[in-house]
């Protein structure tokens, strides 16, 4: 169903009462459980309404940011709409938080522009957007007993195809290695799921929409859920673009389960990667997947050197500025691969047969929703490392 004009300004209409409604009462609310003696969070200067909205940009915002954690301190708030974000820039506030508290720091925050995003009817369609449920609990758990011992598992033969196919096309065109890199990984995982490596192209599409509709800079809908929740689909078009969104993503996968069935019963399908360690009762899910961009929810109030987390805060670790600390990472503009390997630095770490390693790096995540993936990332960085040579830089003759 098109919008129509009136469609759009009935819609406009209805988003300022909302706005102006809910984002009151959400203050009203706060301003009254707020004790005097409670220090005060530091960050940007708030207007009515939307709060410090119009000062995040819409790309980019990891670097805006940053530049606020310089001003204000490794913590600080920023208030979108009414809803609270604490962002965390420092790793020893993160672990504190999200990892010595993960008992109620391990909630996912509903993203109100994707359908039942938490799994709280059981659909698991988002797996690291799901809430700290019996859902999530019975998947993270299934997963986890195939990815503790995934080292020992004989897929790096899956990934050398791609990885030489990566690597002709950066001789080609070295200055679109970053472009390059996400098709690689997105075939090895396609192949290893999948058998066909040529399923990246629609779903990377896929995955950049959904990115699109979960980031902090998404649509309006994640911060101002009433826009979700009480307009009508026929007036709502954060809704009615999801939806079409949604319906065709969902219909590709069933496209997809239907032709591998009916390769199966044809004896046409060869066995995959999955159903080996299925087969060999060693439980295996698809878990890899980007999962640090996406914050954490308080479940209830919490207090942290006098200041007061309440309930449905969330917390948003700042990656970009964490691997940029130069307490721990000095010198981090510079190629420096002693940092690793030679006593004196503070990322130095032993036995050198275990170490270094990627596993365990704040990229990953925090507590209890780390990727359980890691394993899988760090043997495709070496293949895909490992089979280049890194003897003169490669020169373009004109």
């Amino acid at each position: 169903m098109a919008f129509t004009s009136s469609n759009w300004n009935l819609t406009v209409v209805l988003c300022i009462i909302l706005i102006s409604s809910v984002v009151a009462y959400r203050r009203f609310i706060r301003s009254k459980k707020l004790p005097a003696e409670l220090k005060r969070w530091l960050g940007p200067v708030l207007l009515p309404i939307i709060g410090c909205a119009h000062l995040v940009p819409v790309n980019y915002v990891w670097k805006k940011f940053e530049q606020w954690s310089k001003e204000y301190g490794p913590i600080f708030k920023i208030d979108l709409l009414g809803t609270d974000f604490l962002v965390v820039s420092d790793e020893r506030i993160a672990e504190e938080l999200m990892v010595k508290r993960a008992k109620i720091y391990s909630d996912r925050p509903e993203m109100k522009s994707l359908f039942d995003s938490k799994s709280s009817t059981g659909t698991m369609e988002y797996l690291p957007l799901m809430g700290r449920n019996e859902f999530w609990s019975r998947q993270r758990k299934f997963a986890y007993s195939f990815y503790t011992d995934s080292s020992n598992h004989n897929y790096l033969g899956s990934m050398e195809y791609e990885v030489k196919r990566w690597l002709n096309n950066l001789i080609d065109e070295p200055e679109s290695w970053s472009s390059f890199l996400v098709d690689m990984a997105s075939k090895i995982m396609c192949q290893l799921a999948w058998d066909d490596p040529e399923h990246s192209e629609y779903l990377a599409k896929s995955v950049w929409g959904l990115l699109t509709k979960m980031s902090p800079g998404g649509p309006i809908t994640n911060v101002l859920t009433p826009l979700w929740d009480y307009l009508p689909e026929t007036i709502n078009p954060w809704k009615y673009t999801e939806r079409r969104r949604h319906d065709e993503q969902n219909a590709w996968w069933m496209l997809e389960y239907l032709t591998a069935r009916q390769q199966n019963e044809r004896g046409q399908l060869r066995q995959s990667w999955v159903k080996k360690f299925l087969d060999s009762e060693k439980p295996f899910v698809a878990y890899v997947f980007y999962n640090t961009g996406v914050a954490h929810e308080v479940e209830k109030d919490d207090y942290w050197n006098g200041y007061l987390i309440p309930k449905g805060t969330r917390i948003l670790p700042l990656d970009f500025a964490i691997l940029k600390d130069k307490k721990k990472y000095p010198k981090g503009e510079e190629f420096h691969p002693e940092r690793w390997l030679e006593p004196g630095w503070p990322t130095f770490k032993e036995p050198l047969t275990k170490h270094p390693t990627v596993v365990g790096m704040s990229s990953f995540g925090w507590g209890r929703r780390t990727c359980l993936g890691q394993q899988i990332t760090q043997d495709e960085l070496l293949v895909a490392c490992g089979g280049q040579r890194f003897q003169r830089p490669v020169v373009r003759y004109v």
